[in-house]
């Protein structure tokens, strides 16, 4: 696709009050000032705009400003001499003051009265017979007007640094179809900051007048529109004829056009129409068509548009410019070359083929608003747009929902009463976006698009409906009370999502202290497995407990995560990383997955989400878990800081008969499968801790049976000395010889023990080929 460009209007290139080529000539510290005020006829009051040109004996311009809105102005000299002023003024006859002498060490400070005899463009008679001739030889007219037109050009790029005006300006760029209104997409942004001109073109004079207004590339077409410094110069005045023209649109209006000279292959060269007010005799905007394109392009209305304005300080600058850019298609028996493309320098169509335009670019901006000193001295078309944003349940205000215009850089979000405002938006056809970024994490933001025309008024859109952060998790997780859900993506180390991971989170939801000892436990679990792209949400997640959380596929795990999920409705986000599988595995990880064993069969929240409940009751109170499967008895050791407790003796009785004794390992963790249902006594034992015992109802299920222990006043003991066993090692190297030697036999190291955590002998036994593990019973 041919893609037609602008090089940026760009209005940062005069921030600051950068200079340009008829700036005030810039001179040493003793050169010779002079101030003064330029004043009506009668003296009663300042003439602000006007140019103010410091001529020599010669009648060349030395200096020139602009007066400010009371009609004050200085300018420098160059070198001690005698000089005149000469004072333009749009719509009026020329003010003409002076000589003046300047020596080393004057300053001259004068009240300059201007003439107030006004200049008419009414009497100004155009007839077809107009030649279009050079500027300085079209004729009283066309000189009348070229010299009004002139005072505004000039007055765009004069200015004074110590203004400082502050613009807001908007940059578009907007693609609409042919023949209709109707706009297919744009791109508006605005900037707000200190400019003294904020349309500049990107080429100097002689730039335009070897390259072109129109230029291509592998990249697209290029479109560009001269500005005020090319409209002026003398490369351009050689280049063109002008002739005086009316508006039979607009009768009070009079226009200088110009079109080149000659047809050049080297360059597309522009034609257009300054049209001034007849009454005024001030500019107010420049027409402009590209000379020599194709006639597809010509027709779609290829061309450009530049307004101008007066400030009330006096200062001229031009409010809004629009390029229109046709972008065209090839017809079929096109060569391959992008329709636009330059051959021999300039733009060509071929014979026998027939262009099309596919739609119409239209790229500038406008200016908004301008402030000088924190005021607020003019305001261009501009909509403001306000609103209210409630819950579509309760109506009640909705707060952090973000309300954009799309395409746009126009963004706020709601307020805690759910209003927002947005102000200095360019006028046109907006399409206006709801969304919700809470919404947005939990996969329901389905923002609504609300279509707006925004003229130079306020528009006010009450009650647009959204759903608040509660509904929102409520309809996510399908429950009616869930404030808080945790989500997020599982990846691995190299940040590729992972599916059909397990997830699963776990806090401790409440712990009761009853009378005679009895402590009631409730912990509580999310699930979830993540999705195609591995994303996944946990839903019914208590507020204000650490939760851990942890993800696992197959044989890959994640470490251990902890989170906070805040008390107000939110989502906690937590992306998870899955490692390589690992020989290893830490004690924080080992009891989670231990801790996960033999879970109830979580009833499904949101499709893959869900939620699991164990209670327990320890030191002679009942534990009430429920569930369709065997029993399976978890026994956890700590102490009372929550820390698990290694090698605790356990021993489980049922009535007079010991059922099991076993030892805990580094998780304080004990499962039992083979535990029968009824009632059952645990006692555990470790030295340095108080004996504690233990008695709880065993069911179909699950039963936890958290073993808290206190520790004792550790005794006195006396020095003890230890001599290591020399035959230790012996030992060992024996046992790894016959491990090497005898491949039949079955043999366990040290890590392998650890790995597999047995409680029992047999349980080590399990999965040896030819062992059969039997019960006691057979």
């Amino acid at each position: 696709m041919t893609r037609p460009a602008i090089q940026r209007l760009a209005w940062h290139a005069a921030l600051l009050g950068a200079a340009c080529a008829t700036s005030l000539v810039a001179v040493g510290a003793n050169a010779q000032v002079l101030r003064g005020r330029l004043v009506t006829g009668d003296s009663s009051r300042g003439v602000g705009g006007v140019i103010v040109m410091l001529q020599d004996t010669m009648g060349t311009d030395v200096a020139r400003t602009l007066s400010t809105a009371d009609g004050s102005f200085f300018v420098r000299a160059r070198a001690p001499g005698t000089y005149r002023i000469r004072a333009l003024r749009i719509g009026f006859k020329p003010s003409d003051f002076g000589p003046y002498r300047l020596t080393d060490t004057d300053q001259l400070r004068l009240v300059l009265p201007m003439a107030d005899t006004p200049i008419s463009l009414a009497g100004i008679t155009v007839s077809a017979q107009n030649e279009c001739r050079s500027r300085d030889e079209g004729g009283p007219g066309t000189l009348a007007l070229w010299e009004e037109a002139r005072k505004a050009l000039v007055a765009t790029v004069l200015t004074r640094t110590d203004l400082k005006p502050v613009v807001t300006i908007a940059d578009y760029e907007r693609i609409a179809d042919v023949g209709v209104a109707r706009l297919k997409s744009q791109r508006v942004q605005h900037q707000r900051g200190p400019s003294t001109r904020p349309y500049s073109s990107p080429l100097t004079p002689e730039e335009y007048a070897v390259r072109g207004y129109v230029e291509s590339d592998n990249t697209g077409v290029t479109f560009r529109a001269p500005d005020a410094d090319v409209l002026l110069s003398e490369s351009f005045a050689a280049a063109h004829c002008f002739r005086a023209v009316s508006s039979p649109r607009e009768p009070g209006r009079i226009g200088l056009a110009f079109r080149p000279t000659r047809n050049e292959r080297s360059r597309i060269d522009v034609a257009g129409t300054l049209w001034l007010d007849r009454r005024s005799g001030e500019l107010r905007t420049l027409d402009i068509q590209y000379a020599e394109l194709p006639d597809a392009v010509t027709d779609a209305g290829a061309g450009a548009r530049i307004e101008f304005v007066r400030l009330p300080t006096g200062a001229w600058v031009i409010p809004r410019w629009d390029i229109t850019a046709p972008r065209v298609v090839r017809g079929q028996r096109r060569t391959s070359a992008p329709t636009g493309d330059l051959t021999g320098n300039r733009i060509m169509t071929q014979s026998g083929a027939r262009d099309s335009v596919a739609d119409i670019w239209h790229l500038g901006g406008a200016l908004l608003r301008v402030a000088v000193a924190g005021s607020d001295v003019w305001r261009g078309p501009h909509a403001r747009l306000t609103g209210r944003v409630v819950s579509d349940t309760s109506n009640s205000p909705v707060r952090g929902v973000t309300i954009a215009l799309l395409g746009t850089d126009y963004a706020v979000a709601t307020n805690s009463r759910g209003e927002f405002e947005i102000d200095d938006v360019l006028t046109g056809h907006y399409e206006l976006e709801v969304r919700s970024p809470m919404l947005a994490a939990l996969g329901l933001d389905v923002p609504e698009v609300i279509p707006v025309d925004l003229g130079d008024s306020t528009v006010a859109l009450n009650a647009i409906r959204a759903l608040t952060l509660r509904d929102a998790v409520a309809r996510a997780c399908k429950v009616s009370d869930t404030l808080v859900a945790i989500q997020g993506v599982v990846h691995d180390t190299a940040g590729t999502p992972i599916a059909g991971a397990s997830i699963v989170a776990r806090w401790l939801s409440r712990v009761t202290f009853h009378a005679g000892g009895a402590i009631f436990v409730r912990t509580e679990n999310s699930t979830a497995t993540s999705g195609p792209d591995g994303s996944y949400r946990l839903c019914g997640i208590m507020s204000e407990r650490e939760v851990r959380v942890v993800a696992t596929k197959e044989f890959r795990r994640s470490d251990v995560l902890k989170t906070m999920p805040p008390a107000t409705p939110a989502v906690t986000t937590v992306d998870i990383t899955i490692a390589r599988a690992s020989g290893t595995m830490s004690e924080e990880m080992r009891a989670f997955l231990e801790d996960s064993i033999h879970q109830e069969s979580a009833k499904p929240l949101a499709g893959d989400a869900g939620l699991s409940t164990v209670a327990s009751v320890v030191n002679g109170g009942a534990e009430l878990p429920r569930g369709p499967q065997r029993p399976v008895v978890e026994l956890s050791v700590t102490n009372a800081d929550g820390i698990p407790l290694a090698d605790v003796s356990l021993v489980i009785t049922s009535g007079d008969r010991i059922v099991r004794t076993v030892v805990t390992g580094p998780t304080g963790k004990v499962f039992l499968a083979d535990i029968s249902p009824g009632t059952v006594g645990v006692r555990a034992r470790r030295i340095g801790f108080v004996e504690g015992q233990v008695a709880a109802l065993v069911e179909a299920g699950r039963n936890t049976v958290p073993i808290i222990l206190a520790t004792t006043t550790p005794p006195t003991l006396d020095t003890m000395r230890v001599i290591g066993n020399r035959l230790a090692r012996g030992r060992l190297d024996e046992f790894e010889t016959r491990r090497i030697n005898h491949t039949a036999s079955a043999s366990f190291n040290r890590d392998e023990i650890a790995a597999r955590n047995p409680t029992e002998i047999w349980q080590m036994l399990t999965g040896v080929s030819s062992l059969k593990v039997a019960d006691s019973d057979e």
